[in-house]
């Protein structure tokens, strides 16, 4: 008896998403038609879960995608932290500038220590 109510949930959903990417074929070949030209969308660089496409079917594991897609983007800010320091630390070092070789080592040093503590680097 429940079976049969969690799919007719799912058909709405199924037939927005057949409208939508209808829609979007004749506004392309309509678009197209009519002289417009299609440039490329713009791009982000940061990577999104798409809830359309992913396998999870519970909602811990829907939770978990989350949480791992949010951690992922949070740990490559602190890697690129780190990366950055370190690479003007070696700038400072070949330019022969001592007193900013030092305080980009001092700063370097300190954001590889807080990145291991948030687990972000470890064995």
């Amino acid at each position: 008896a429940t079976r049969g109510r969690r799919h007719e949930s799912n058909r709405g959903l199924v037939a927005q998403r057949m409208m939508r990417a209808s829609f979007v074929w004749v506004a392309l070949c309509f678009g197209v038609a009519a002289g417009f030209s299609l440039s490329p969308l713009p791009t982000s660089t940061a990577r999104r879960v798409a809830p359309a496409v992913q396998m999870a079917n519970n909602p811990g594991a829907i939770k978990r995608i989350k949480t791992n897609e949010r951690n992922r983007l949070r740990n490559r800010e602190w890697r690129s932290k780190v990366r950055t320091w370190t690479r003007k630390t070696k700038e400072a070092v070949e330019r022969g500038d001592v007193d900013a070789a030092k305080e980009c080592a001092r700063v370097a040093t300190s954001m590889i220590d807080r990145a291991t503590r948030r687990n972000i680097y470890h064995k």
